[in-house]
């Protein structure tokens, strides 16, 4: 065997502690739940590297997954894959249905146009075909609670004599409904000196 195969071997040797070592630090995902190796395969590394083939890159990035994750590591099931890829053949992955394709809502994601994961889970779970462009919330008009009275942006900046913009920039720099209003003076920073 020697050097050549060291990575698939590393790989083989991983299954079987997983599968049937309790000590092993992966047995809870796979021997506590009942996921085994085929019978041919667990005495016989060589049986196992002709049937699965070498790894197709020798870097740390390629895997042995399970196509279907709740049967056992078997000829026919096992594929060389990235950790990309399988983690999205988890058992717990949703999926969902963009444009007729079947993919995790994590790959979903990842497409362009499509909002972030947290909106595609939350329209998954209500039903919502992904390819429904989002309902923009309803804007409402920016308030300031004057001696009991709302009153709206624009209404200020009517009364005023000023901008919409102006009155905003007071709202967002902090400015009280007094200082909005000019009531009060506000107490800004003084422009540097030129």
């Amino acid at each position: 065997m020697g050097g050549t195969y060291a990575k698939e071997h590393l790989v083989w040797r991983n299954l079987l502690d997983r599968c049937y070592n309790p000590e092993s630090a992966g047995w809870k995902h796979y021997g506590a739940k009942g996921i085994g190796v085929a019978k041919a395969w667990r005495d016989d590394f060589e049986r196992f590297l002709k049937d699965i083939g070498a790894a197709p890159d020798r870097r740390r990035s390629t895997w042995l997954a399970r196509l279907d994750v709740t049967k056992d590591f078997e000829p026919g099931n096992c594929i060389w894959t990235t950790r990309n890829e399988q983690q999205n053949r988890r058992a717990f992955c949703q999926h969902v249905t963009v444009h007729g394709q079947r993919m995790t809502i994590a790959q979903a994601a990842r497409l362009p146009q499509l909002p972030s994961s947290a909106t595609i889970h939350k329209r998954h779970r209500l039903g919502i075909p992904q390819e429904t462009p989002p309902v923009p919330a309803p804007k409402r008009p920016a308030v300031v609670v004057v001696d009991g009275c709302v009153l709206t942006v624009k209404e200020i900046a009517g009364r005023l004599g000023v901008s919409p913009k102006a009155i905003l920039h007071r709202i967002r720099s902090g400015w009280t409904p007094a200082q909005i209003i000019g009531r009060e003076k506000h107490q800004g920073v003084a422009p540097a000196k030129k």
